[in-house]
């Protein structure tokens, strides 16, 4: 059974053909609830409204584009005037903004970074080991991260590593004694501080 059609120019030639066919057939079909007159003028108004449509859009595109380009100038005309004024007033807030605009903002100084998170033992092997943990939740950009050991109940932390990520594998560590790992964080201001401690007997 066949299908209505769904797209215009579908529904535009099953109308067309139904003209056609019922001029060709005008004694098999003497009288169709819609008049061949009124079926026609329906069709032509269909026809009409789409050149308008048509039409309409294309004024719609070139409207939108002439608008795209008078906006393109307004924006660069106020970028103009307001590094005028940026640059007439030494960039004073209150004048920036009695102008709507505001002056620059104030560099905010770099912190040092805040304490790390739980330290993780991932795996360990024949004198390695390798370590993860979280970074700090407060406090400036970290650069990179320092991690220290100590022998169980010495007081003397030593560099085992250092990472710019937050995992790290420790090479070259001495077998059959007991470890503590901490990790530090550090950028160009300082560091923060230690993390909780991790044992491991390698």
């Amino acid at each position: 059974m066949a299908q209505f059609p769904r797209t215009e120019p579908e529904i535009d030639q099953l109308a067309t053909d139904m003209i056609g066919g019922f001029e060709n057939n005008a004694e098999e079909f003497p009288s169709p609830p819609v008049a061949l007159d009124q079926f026609r003028e329906s069709l032509e108004a269909y026809r009409e409204a789409r050149r308008k449509a048509k039409d309409a859009a294309a004024a719609a595109k070139s409207a939108t584009r002439e608008k795209d380009e008078i906006l393109k100038a307004l924006v660069a005309n106020m970028k103009t005037n307001l590094r005028y004024v940026e640059n007439t007033c030494g960039y004073h807030h209150a004048t920036l903004k009695s102008m709507g605009w505001g002056g620059r903002r104030p560099k905010k100084p770099m912190e040092v970074p805040g304490q790390v998170g739980v330290v993780e033992i991932l795996k360990e092997g024949p004198g390695w080991i390798a370590l993860r943990w979280r970074k700090p939740d407060d406090g400036g950009d970290v650069r990179a991260y320092r991690v220290e050991r100590c022998k169980l109940g010495g007081e003397r932390w030593e560099i085992a590593g250092m990472s710019t990520s937050t995992k790290a594998r420790i090479e070259n560590q001495e077998r059959g004694v007991t470890w503590m790992y901490r990790v530090i964080a550090v950028n160009a201001v300082g560091e923060g501080r230690e993390s909780a401690t991790a044992e491991a007997v390698l």
